[in-house]
């Protein structure tokens, strides 16, 4: 009676794997045509916030896009990023983990911004109303680690949301960074 069971669960396990590869195929390719389409799929970045009642369209955040504006703003007149991290620390403006913690939870720590932060947000073109997806990648299935893509393999759809800031003044921030 037992010397078929070992083949049984091998084959059993087989099948499970195969129906989790394809599966995690599947999710991809819808992934992927959400991509295309302009809409986001992970996270809203600092400034805006998920459009109410519309699961893949997000719209500028009433609290948080004037701190990113101000940010591109400091960054066009000269002031370095360590600057505009100082200045925002100095008037207590939450930095991005702490407002989305806040949003989920009434928890308030005092964690700074940093240069880096700034940066991150100043280099981010999504700012403009372009949406920016597939950056990273999982190259297999369980994946501990992504991979970043190269620009170019990057799926960019503009005018997929309202711009925080316009094209010339991403262009004007990036171009202030490169100078310091």
């Amino acid at each position: 009676i037992g010397t078929t069971g070992g083949i049984d669960v091998a084959f059993r396990n087989l099948i499970y794997q195969r129906y989790s590869q394809d599966l995690s195929e599947k999710v991809k390719s819808a992934m992927h045509l959400k991509m295309e389409k302009g809409r986001y799929v992970t996270n809203c970045p600092y400034g805006y916030m998920k459009k109410e009642g519309v699961k893949h369209e997000m719209i500028p955040d009433p609290v948080t896009a004037p701190v990113v504006q101000e940010i591109f703003k400091a960054a066009i007149s000269g002031r370095k990023t360590t600057e505009i991290a100082a200045m925002l620390n100095a008037r207590k403006i939450l930095t991005p983990m702490e407002y989305k913690k806040l949003s989920r939870s009434n928890q308030y720590s005092d964690v700074m911004w940093s240069h880096q932060a700034v940066l991150r947000i100043i280099k981010d073109y999504k700012y403009t109303g372009a949406m920016v997806n597939f950056k990273c990648e999982n190259r297999t299935i369980r994946a501990t680690t992504q991979h970043r893509r190269k620009p170019e393999e990057w799926v960019i759809v503009e005018g997929s949301h309202p711009p925080i800031v316009t094209h010339e003044e991403y262009e004007a921030a990036n171009a202030s960074l490169r100078k310091v």
